[in-house]
């Protein structure tokens, strides 16, 4: 495991190395040496040698924005360096080291999963880094410090508001006097897409409440002012169950001092 894992992480940067000089062609190794390396994250097992240099590899290709594949093969990997980090300290296998090894993989790939989320063009690739990003809360926990905290909800304001304006956009779409059936099936594409972001949205702040409990709310009333607007009727079935489901996770897990 370990050795097929060096001799990926050998081929890697000179792979990417010849992707950024000059016209980009994507070829078949290429893909094929990423794909790997996020193969090798996600079979659960123990791997604690290497992970900050595989770390340090993946995570500027979280904006490779040459290929979509390249971009997806790294967010799936980050949430599972961080849980063999995890395994590695829980089962005694890191060489001596505690949970500050985490923390210092976390302090790496969680702001980067944030920004990577503020600049992705792809609204699917956006689902998945959010996805990734809520599998990172869980491996990190109370890891995380308040301004790490702050970083991520501002990141969400930011993808809320981002899927607001597109789906505005698509309404006006919808109403010009050019538009067809064609389109319209595009147009409910996009929007299912927008579904799934905001579905995962939720899935990220249920963590968070579920792992600050009232520490969080001061976060989730700035946050409340995206979110209560979800509620109204012109907002689709997928965004008002989600945020009810939120509001449902902040009652739950912070009680009294929810209501006050």
């Amino acid at each position: 495991m370990v050795n097929l894992m060096m001799m990926v992480l050998r081929l890697l940067p000179w792979e990417i190395r010849g992707l950024a000089s000059g016209p980009v062609f994507w070829r078949r190794k290429q893909q094929h040496v990423v794909c790997c390396v996020a193969m090798l994250m996600s079979s659960r097992k123990v791997f604690f040698h290497g992970l900050i240099r595989v770390a340090t590899t993946l995570v500027p290709l979280l904006k490779f924005y040459f290929h979509d594949e390249v971009r997806k093969a790294a967010v799936s990997a980050m949430p599972e360096l961080l849980r063999s980090a995890k395994l590695a300290v829980e089962k005694g296998q890191a060489q001596g080291r505690d949970n500050s090894y985490l923390k210092q993989l976390s302090d790496y790939i969680v702001p980067a999963l944030v920004e990577a989320m503020h600049k992705e063009p792809e609204t699917q690739i956006c689902a998945s880094i959010l996805e990734s990003l809520n599998e990172s809360i869980q491996m990190s926990g109370t890891l995380l410090d308040e301004g790490q905290v702050r970083y991520i909800v501002e990141g969400i304001k930011e993808v809320i508001t981002a899927s607001s304006n597109r789906r505005t956009e698509r309404t006006e779409r919808a109403n010009a006097e050019d538009f067809d059936s064609e389109e319209d099936e595009l147009l409910r594409e996009e929007n299912e897409q927008e579904d799934e972001i905001f579905d995962q949205v939720g899935d990220c702040l249920g963590t968070l409440v579920k792992t600050f409990k009232t520490y969080f709310l001061p976060f989730f009333d700035e946050l409340s002012v995206y979110l209560t607007p979800m509620l109204g009727k012109d907002k689709t079935s997928e965004e008002r169950r989600v945020t009810i489901c939120i509001f449902d996770d902040v009652a739950e897990h912070c009680r009294e001092a929810a209501v006050r």
